[in-house]
């Protein structure tokens, strides 16, 4: 699961205390591959990946989603976020490993899990 780093709400440059922010998936080639939580933005696959068997639209291992963010000014932004699922060998044992590529400028994404 992928999920942003910062708060949901913001401070507004017209003096607003608060901005509540809700996020939505409005595309992408592998949005059905993925939910998103409408206030925190945690990104999840509907299942988990796996590397030798790519779930993505292009076979390749490269998950393409749009989110887009509304503030309750009616204000929206879309960005385009990749996830790249990777195999690593780690003390000799191979795991899977995702990789977000393209994150939402002004939050930073974790991996969890």
């Amino acid at each position: 699961m992928c999920s942003p780093s910062t708060t949901d709400a913001e401070d507004d440059s017209d003096g607003d205390a608060s901005i509540h922010v809700s996020y939505t998936l409005t595309g992408g080639a592998d949005q059905t591959a993925f939910t998103l939580d409408a206030s925190t933005a945690a990104l999840t696959f509907v299942s988990a990946p796996d590397f030798e068997n790519p779930g993505s639209a292009d076979s390749d291992n490269t998950y393409e989603v749009e989110v887009t963010a509304t503030d309750s000014a009616e204000i929206t932004g879309t960005q385009t976020i990749t996830v790249n699922v990777t195999n690593h060998v780690e003390y000799g044992f191979e795991r899977e490993g995702i990789l977000l590529s393209n994150p939402p400028i002004g939050a930073g994404f974790k991996i969890i899990g």
